[in-house]
């Protein structure tokens, strides 16, 4: 979870992007993956997410909260996610 945490300089993050990625991190998504490795996933899920599952992103950024049908989409858009994830 430390990782996960971690901001590049001069880079924040929109508050929304953070909300997927801690409720992938608090969910145990990213329990497998190698420390040295997160910030990868990070990226590579982020875009994932903002290309293939637009209407989950805009859900949540509409709504301001983990609503149970955002959460459904956001489990499953992550499980999708892990079949594909290329480590750096």
């Amino acid at each position: 979870m430390i990782e996960v945490l971690k901001q590049k300089a001069f880079r924040p993050m929109n508050v929304f992007d953070q909300v997927m990625i801690l409720f992938a991190g608090t969910r145990g998504y990213l329990d497998k993956v190698p420390r040295a490795q997160v910030s990868a996933w990070e990226e590579q899920f982020l875009i994932y997410m903002h290309e293939q599952h637009k209407d989950v992103v805009a859900a949540l950024n509409k709504s301001k909260k983990l609503t149970d049908e955002i959460q459904t989409g956001l489990i499953a858009a992550i499980k999708g996610f892990a079949s594909q994830f290329k480590p750096a």
